[in-house]
């Protein structure tokens, strides 16, 4: 599931929640107040600002999703969360991204992708931290996904259906509402890879065969060749994917 701006082509909360395994996305709305940086750091040099954006959230507010959707779905639901350019959707090279109180700062990963791994840190969230970046006010926005979680070996229509259960409590509860305006629930599961050439195995009363042919968008801003299963269509089958899959909701 992913969120995204209007029109909804494609939703990486990329919030991917989607227009079809995805959700939306929104770009910065309110205005961010400028703080000054520490005189004694030895971090490098950067626009100090917080980031109170829908696409970069609060980090009270990031903090609060993130443990609340892991304790809600028991683990059954992850949240992937890229940063981008606000206006082209494009990603944003050397970007830099901190946690910041008025007595600590933490660093934000951001992988290659553009993917932030948000520190789930209670300390930072009691000190009232902000995103903080090097970026121009109003230039980023996010794509939020939520993605299953299933066993890496295998896993029956009944773990489907939970996993299915777990990312509606997620958007209903734990997904702030700018972006969960823009959510469907999720129908059903894709079991995806990075080429069209994989099958999928379905194992019951009787083996069948799903080829993951159909191309879709992920988190990562390429394309995953993917399997669809909905939960209704489903019988006690156990579903045996190749190794090396990676999962959306529909």
């Amino acid at each position: 599931m992913r969120l995204s701006p209007l029109p909804l082509a494609q939703l990486s909360l990329s919030v991917a929640l989607a227009c079809t395994a995805f959700t939306a996305c929104a770009d910065e709305t309110t205005t961010a107040a400028t703080a000054s940086q520490p005189a004694e750091t030895t971090a490098p040099a950067i626009e100090v600002k917080a980031l109170r954006d829908p696409a970069i959230m609060p980090y009270k507010q990031a903090y609060e999703m993130l443990t609340g959707i892991q304790k809600a779905t028991q683990d059954k639901v992850r949240v992937i969360i890229r940063v981008l350019a606000s206006g082209t959707r494009q990603q944003i090279p050397d970007l830099q991204i901190r946690l910041e109180s008025n007595e600590n700062r933490w660093p934000v990963p951001v992988s290659d992708k553009g993917i932030i791994d948000v520190p789930v840190i209670a300390k930072a969230y009691a000190e009232g931290a902000e995103f903080v970046t090097n970026q121009k006010k109003g230039s980023l926005g996010a794509d939020l996904t939520l993605v299953p979680v299933l066993p890496p070996d295998g896993f029956s229509a009944a773990q489907i259906r939970d996993s299915l259960d777990a990312g509606r409590t997620a958007l209903r509860e734990m997904v702030p509402w700018y972006y969960r305006i823009f959510i469907s629930n999720p129908k059903g599961v894709a079991v995806c890879y990075d080429n069209p050439h994989q099958q999928i195995v379905l194992r019951g009363q009787q083996e069948r065969v799903v080829a993951a042919t159909e191309a879709r968008k992920n988190p990562y801003g390429s394309k995953w060749f993917c399997g669809n299963f909905i939960a209704r269509e489903l019988e006690n089958e156990q579903i045996l994917p190749a190794a090396g899959y990676h999962l959306l909701y529909l």
